[in-house]
């Protein structure tokens, strides 16, 4: 029978036999021309010039029908997926318009979608991003979801699903998720599942846009974002030279003027790019959070990053209350094995390494790192789970495809994008590890290298009539060469044998340095830093992305004098290791050393132009200012001008000191400074004359440890310096351990609120009254603090405003407040003790996801006792009440009002609707009010109502 069947098909006419060939034929001609098609549409999506080949037109064929066959041979996808689904809906329309986005370079309009988040429709608009064919061609197009104004998803407004062509996958998303946790900045990163009309589109990775929500959930300030947007026909110096090449993503506010205002970014660029070394240093010690710079910098050193060069892949952020900027982690694209640290520069990195204490900071970061989570072996586990994670999704990825599967014949074949398999997952894995780890040797051998030298010059005799023998004075040149710094703590001289109790001393630049021990075994009482340096090179292939130029390591010679009192035989310098922490000993300086040491440099008044062979000013030139002890009173001193106190600068303020400021007058403290005051010998600070002067501040990590006794200050509005936003009369931003005790605040000058602090940890405030304040009483942002015996009197708007902070407060009162008593918000967690809230328009108010524990306290004539309500959604959550013995008595509105809830009650705990019989809360009544009745309570507060501040 078979046989015969072939005999008929070997007999059939050419129509029956064209007829049964039909589909074959038809099948094979559809492949080849859509093989043609996908090359013919990657040719034009790159502009590339490569010659169309048989040899492609055959990869591009076996490609799709491999592609074809596993889609038929797949898997469903996992139920429930292991990863989070965002699921979109569009109509035929909508979607045909989002394809056709796909053709126009830029300017993509953007469709209407609605984006499913449980049974809630969220409305939103789509449109496709990404300049990159592998963002543009295909199923798997990279899309950006903006939600409307109102709605958030994750808490985030604004997103991107990217469909990543990575080889590896994983290797952005390990790199984004260390600098996380490094503490750096970063864009929300997560692999995700794409559907979009119910139609599975596989594995993309969800990516946040640099905005107010990344600082929200950053526990940051809203405050300016920009990033870099310079187009390829603009200049690489226009970047850094104006404003116009910057996108504004975030202001501080949502207003018109602060969206326009470009201002602190101009004085950042002014800075980089024409400030002198010296106005540098200093910009940069009060303005940029150098750690978060280095930590950037040390994981693009580890991974071989090259994305941020000249002229790409910038994102700034300005912290209003810190005064500091920030780089924001993006785009990494690492996994490079190359010999030079930094495979790219740009100018705010140069500039950064000529510091002088810069390099030594990034390359201690950059060894605990290689030493810790950037080891090979914690780097392959944290692979092996983020891949466990993923292998059951990108198995079932209908449309997973990769670049760099080809040869390195050319740009145009390793850009092809072909199917992936976890077979060749595995092996690209396994590769770029081995060459991780191959990076990781290079730099841990440079880094642990010794990089103490030292040349001793002969001996020059000096003779002084006061002394019967002669003095030898012996030149010392310490050399640092290599990646690290030393810590120079001590120098072993040896003399010869005739030599009877000997003597000797070190000096520097002609002043004798603190020492101890005896003279043959010099120890330093302070540790001499020894910085490297830099110098610019000849960038080996230079363009307008990696610029000409590139910073790199140069020998650097520090300069001290021995004084003994004979001839030294030998001189040996011995030192900690900046990077490592390890004990180093010096080795003499060779010829070939001393030949490589700079002939010149560039000195503190200079500006750095980016050409080859400008080398760094040496660190002594720029070096911190020594420690200044700074005593102010007692007495009547009149300050006509601001006075700005510098962190190396320690303020005592003494009892009885009467301070009076001058109009917009302020002080502003950069270093620890103590008000010392005594209860019967206060400090007073007040206005010069009838105008109010400007305000306090204490800013920064170097006031640590101070201390505002028994002050009394009054009359003032706001305190100015750089662009620091000061919104109280008196501001403690960015500084832990801060004491307030018997101090007495109010009476302001202007609109404006009484104590601000911003990113404070353990503030103590004890027994501080603030008394007719125009606004907030005392505003907490991002702090941790405890607050006993407070009171709070007739404050313009909230007594206690917190944001984002954790706060105890007890055996306190607060009176009269025209807007909240204590107003909880942005996630804060707050325990109220003891306290009496009273004739306030709110007596506690608790949103955005904040908790409040209200414990043997009494809310009293308030308009509203407690209300909770959701005022944004950038917090997800409900906020939480809860209440051990709390009174809520003659509410004028209502005892408990909550937006979320249709009943009036507490997350936990009742609430008694009257004042507390004797015997109830006696440590409230006659220890915090020193009253003998709750029904002496109206009388009482009758007669708060007209104090004021003495």
């Amino acid at each position: 029978m078979p046989r015969s069947i072939l005999q008929r098909l070997y007999r059939a006419r050419p129509l029956a036999s064209v007829a049964m060939s039909l589909p074959g034929v038809l099948l094979v001609l559809w492949y080849a021309w859509s093989s043609f098609s996908r090359v013919d549409h990657y040719r034009r999506a790159v502009d590339a010039k490569a010659p169309l080949e048989l040899e492609t037109l055959h990869i591009a064929l076996n490609d799709q029908l491999q592609g074809d066959i596993r889609r038929m041979l797949m898997n469903p996808p996992p139920e429930p997926s292991q990863l989070p689904e965002y699921r979109l809906r569009l109509t035929q329309h909508d979607y045909d318009l989002l394809l056709d986005g796909a053709q126009q370079a830029d300017a993509r309009p953007y469709v209407e979608a609605k984006v499913e988040q449980g049974e809630r429709l969220l409305n939103a608009e789509v449109r496709i991003r990404g300049s990159r064919h592998w963002h543009t061609l295909g199923p798997q197009r990279s899309l950006k979801v903006k939600l409307d104004k109102g709605e958030l998803l994750d808490g985030q407004r604004i997103f991107n699903l990217i469909n990543d062509p990575t080889p590896m996958v994983i290797a952005e998303q390990l790199i984004l998720d260390l600098a996380q946790e490094a503490g750096i900045l970063t864009q929300v990163s997560r692999y995700v599942r794409v559907k979009i009309n119910a139609k599975d589109f596989g594995v993309y990775r969800y990516e946040t846009a640099a905005d107010e929500s990344l600082l929200r959930s950053s526990s940051r300030m809203p405050g300016s974002i920009y990033a870099s947007e310079l187009p390829a026909a603009a200049s690489t110096e226009q970047l850094w030279t104006n404003t116009h090449y910057w996108t504004k993503v975030s202001s501080r506010t949502d207003s018109e003027v602060d969206k326009a205002d470009f201002t602190d970014l101009l004085r950042f660029l002014g800075h980089v790019h024409d400030s002198t070394n010296q106005q540098f240093a200093d910009f940069a010690q009060h303005e940029l959070d150098l750690e978060t710079f280095a930590r950037l910098d040390a994981l693009d050193v580890a991974f071989g990053g090259d994305q941020r060069d000249f002229r790409e892949n910038h994102t700034y952020y300005f912290d209003p209350y810190r005064g500091r900027w920030e780089p924001i982690a993006g785009e990494s694209r690492g996994f490079r094995e190359d010999p030079s640290f930094n495979l790219v520069d740009n100018p705010v990195l140069i500039r950064l390494k000529m510091l002088p204490s810069y390099l030594s900071l990034r390359n201690r970061l950059l060894y605990d790192f290689l030493t810790g989570k950037g080891s090979p072996a914690a780097l392959h586990a944290r692979a092996r789970r983020l891949l466990a994670q993923l292998a059951p999704e990108l198995r079932t990825d209908p449309y997973w495809d990769a670049y760099r599967q080809l040869p390195r014949v050319d740009a145009f074949h390793r850009r092809m994008l072909r199917p992936n398999s976890l077979g060749r997952l595995a092996l690209v894995v396994e590769s770029e590890l081995t060459t991780y780890g191959h990076r990781h040797a290079q730099l841990v051998a440079e880094l642990e290298k010794n990089p103490l030298y030292i040349a001793v010059g002969e001996p020059v005799v000096r003779r002084d009539a006061k002394l019967a023998e002669p003095l030898f004075a012996t030149s010392l040149s310490l050399v640092i060469d290599g990646h690290a710094g030393v810590g120079f703590n001590e120098l072993t001289v040896t003399f010869g044998a005739d030599c009877v109790a000997p003597s000797a001393r070190l000096m520097r630049g002609g002043r004798e340095l603190a020492t101890r021990g005896r003279a043959g075994q010099i120890k330093l009482a302070d540790e001499l830093s020894l910085y490297p340096s830099v110098g610019l090179m000849p960038q080996h292939d230079p363009n307008p992305r990696r610029g000409h130029v590139r910073a790199d390591e140069l020998p650097i010679e520090y300069s001290l004098e021995l004084v003994s009192s004979c001839r030294p035989e030998g001189v040996v310098a011995r030192g900690r290791h900046l990077a490592t922490d390890s004990r180093v000993v010096s080795r003499p300086v060779c010829a070939a050393l001393a030949a490589r040491l700079p002939k010149a440099r560039l000195n503190g008044d200079n500006v750095p132009k980016f050409e080859a062979s400008e080398v760094a000013p040496h660190p002594w030139e720029l070096d911190a200012a020594a420690p200044i002890a700074v005593t102010l009173g007692p007495g009547n001193i009149s300050l006509p001008s601001t006075r700005i106190f510098g962190p190396n600068e320690t303020v005592t303020i003494m009892p009885g000191s009467r301070l009076h400021l001058g109009p917009g007058v302020s002080l502003i403290f950069l270093g620890r400074v103590t008000f010392d005051g005594q209860q019967h010998d206060r400090i007073e600070v007040l206005p010069l004359g009838s105008a109010p002067f400007g305000g306090i501040a204490i800013q920064g990590p170097h006031t640590s440890g101070s201390r505002l006794s028994y002050v009394s200050i009054g009359g003032g509005t706001q305190p100015s310096w750089r662009s620091v936003q000061y919104p109280g009369m008196i501001d403690v931003h960015d500084t832990h351990d801060v004491m307030i005790e018997g101090c007495r605040f109010g009476n302001n000058g202007g609109e404006t609120d009484t104590l601000h602090v911003a990113y404070v940890k353990r503030l103590d405030v004890r027994d501080t009254s603030f008394l007719k304040v125009p606004e907030d009483a005392f505003d907490l942002e991002y702090t941790t603090a405890d607050l006993r015996g407070l009171r709070v009197s007739n404050a313009g708007d909230d007594a206690f405003d917190l944001m984002g902070s954790q706060v105890r407060l007890g055996d306190s009162i607060i009176l009269g407040s025209e807007g909240n008593g204590i107003s909880a918000g942005e996630g804060s967690d707050v325990n109220v003790e003891n306290t009496l809230i009273a004739t306030s328009k709110v007596g506690v108010l608790v949103k955005n996801a904040s908790k409040v524990a209200l414990s043997g306290s009494v809310l009293f004539r308030n308009g509203t006792g407690v209300r909770t309500y959701q005022r944004t959604v950038r917090y997800a959550g409900d906020s939480e009440v809860t209440a051990n013995v709390l009174f809520v008595a003659e509410s004028t509105r209502d005892a408990v009002k909550r937006d979320d809830r249709k009943t009036h009650t507490l997350d936990r705990g009742r609430v008694l609707l009257d004042l507390p019989r004797r015997g109830v809360l006696d440590h409230v009544l006659e220890s915090v009010l020193e009253l003998s009745d709750w029904q002496d309570l109206p009388r009482w507060l009758g007669d708060q109502k007209e104090q004021t501040i003495p």
